[in-house]
């Protein structure tokens, strides 16, 4: 029981990363990104753009399918960039 309810806040957490200069939400891509939620989270509020460009198999990646995700606004991450 401990473990589904473990499991159900991550999936829940927030994973936001930033590509090309823009914010995303990566959440809800987790479950369906090849990777697994886990990589994702790896790279959780850092840039992401020279990691995803090293990835050959991030070619065949149309970006624009990735802007339902992009974040209109981004105070939370100006945040945390202004803190490191």
């Amino acid at each position: 029981m401990k473990k589904e309810s473990t499991k159900q806040q991550r999936q829940q957490k927030h994973i936001f990363c930033k590509l090309y200069g823009s914010w995303y939400d990566l959440s809800l891509f987790a479950k369906s990104h090849p990777g697994g939620r886990e990589l994702l989270e790896k790279y959780h509020l850092e840039d992401i753009t020279k990691v995803f460009e090293s990835r050959s198999v991030h070619e065949y990646v149309d970006i624009g399918s990735l802007e339902r995700y992009k974040i209109k606004t981004s105070i939370i991450i100006k945040s945390h960039e202004e803190n490191k």
